[in-house]
């Protein structure tokens, strides 16, 4: 008995048997790869995040088309985090609000500017987005590359056997 329970059946146990050995990872995922769609109404620069971001997963043989949509809301939200980020540039981190006492007098305080939360909120969001992804130091081993991606059929043409 190990440090977590009993030592492994072994590989000739379980190609005996017929079951997975669940201690051997499959060197790649049975998803085909494949390139996503394009996400629709976001910037130029969000785009050209998209295209590197797509590039960097290709290479990693780790793109299929069902990534489209995570990586469109990586795109949503480096569009809002742009935005935060120039709305704190002009702004700046604090602003000064007014605000009225119970009497009706007005007076000025020093408050945190809301656009810092969203700012805050798009980073965190990103960098989860990323890890899911396996583009960080830490998760860049744990992402399995895509199968490799089916052939088109040609028209006219057929591969089954009665008509050879």
């Amino acid at each position: 008995m190990g440090k977590r329970g009993p030592k492994g059946k072994g590989e000739a146990y379980h190609e005996l048997t017929g079951t997975p050995n669940w201690a051997t990872a499959l060197p790649e995922s049975n998803v085909p790869s494949g390139r996503p769609k394009k996400p629709k109404g976001v910037s130029k620069d969000a785009l050209k995040i998209f295209r590197m971001l797509c590039k960097m997963l290709a290479a990693r043989r780790a793109l299929t088309p069902g990534d489209g949509e995570i990586l469109g809301l990586y795109c949503v939200l480096y569009d809002r985090h742009m935005r935060a980020l120039e709305a704190l540039a002009a702004e700046g981190e604090v602003i000064k609000t007014t605000r009225t006492a119970k009497n009706r007098d007005t007076y000025t305080v020093q408050d945190r500017n809301p656009w810092l939360d969203v700012a805050k909120d798009c980073e965190g969001r990103r960098v989860a987005i990323l890890d899911r992804l396996g583009l960080t130091p830490r998760a860049k081993d744990s992402v399995k590359p895509g199968a490799p991606a089916q052939p088109r059929p040609q028209p006219g043409v057929t591969k089954d056997p009665i008509f050879m």
